[in-house]
């Protein structure tokens, strides 16, 4: 028999909003993030479509000479969890 998971918390990097609060307002207002892909180097001469992130805000704890030489996947991904990990008080916790 498998244990029991708990969700305890959330985190949420997109397009429209980063973080619960950023992201249901605007999921509420209806804005969209789609348009022509922007960052350098990831289009070569084309309109190519979609809705990548303008830029990542890390919380204090994350210093940001940790995220410096990190993919912008593990940017994202370690901003996403550090959210869902305060939210979660899991900072209380001993381990």
């Amino acid at each position: 028999m498998l244990p029991d998971l708990y969700i305890t918390a959330i985190g949420v990097t997109t397009p429209i909003g980063q973080g619960k609060p950023a992201f249901a307002s605007g999921l509420l207002a209806g804005r969209s993030a789609f348009g022509t892909m922007a960052r350098p180097g990831r289009q070569r001469d084309s309109a190519f479509l979609g809705a990548e992130l303008a830029r990542i805000e890390a919380a204090p704890e994350l210093a940001e000479k940790s995220l410096r030489g990190v993919s912008l996947s593990a940017q994202v991904a370690a901003v996403t969890l550090r959210e869902a990990w305060s939210e979660a008080h899991l900072d209380d916790v001993d381990p």
